[in-house]
């Protein structure tokens, strides 16, 4: 593994943590409305407003990705074929 590649995996790995953190944060105040006051808990769209499906990516749009990040790697994409 080159030391860029530890690098983006480290990267990746800090973001998993603190998404899992803040995850666990809004998990322990549910608790705590559900425990003291049920009545008055969120609705799950207003703590997780993040958590919407996202549309799916078209197969040009697929390809674009694909070939930025063969780029970004420092390789040389295909042609394109349609």
């Amino acid at each position: 593994m080159t030391p860029r590649e530890m690098q983006v995996m480290m990267k990746g790995a800090a973001e998993g943590f603190r998404r899992d953190q803040g995850l666990t944060y809004s998990l322990a105040q549910l608790v705590g409305w559900a425990v003291n006051n049920p009545k008055e808990m969120p609705k799950f769209e207003k703590v997780f407003p993040d958590r919407k499906p996202k549309p799916a990516q078209t197969p040009d749009q697929l390809y674009a990705a694909m070939r930025a990040w063969t780029i970004h790697l420092g390789g040389t994409p295909p042609p394109k074929v349609h």
